[in-house]
């Protein structure tokens, strides 16, 4: 997990977990800006994580354009979207 203010420019940029301050929302930080992204509380929880990788995989091609071809997630992002 990243250090915040320290993000690793290593690879391709990954979704992580954040740092839990609150067990409300699940926060998820851009591997490369530690930019933020939420789940979306709102919607069945297989529609939220295909919104919050869509939001990602748009930010990823905005702002890391550079960065080595294609993206990711941790496996547990990955695991969750899977599984339900």
């Amino acid at each position: 997990m990243p250090v915040l203010g320290k993000a690793p420019m290593d690879g391709k940029p990954k979704l992580i977990v954040g740092d839990q301050e609150s067990l409300e929302q699940l926060q998820c930080l851009c591997s490369h800006c530690l930019r933020p992204f939420h789940l979306p509380s709102n919607q069945p929880p297989k529609e939220a994580v295909a919104e919050l990788l869509h939001n990602f995989r748009g930010h990823v091609e905005r702002e890391h354009p550079g960065a080595v071809a294609g993206w990711g997630v941790s496996p547990g992002i990955a695991d969750k979207q899977d599984g339900n």
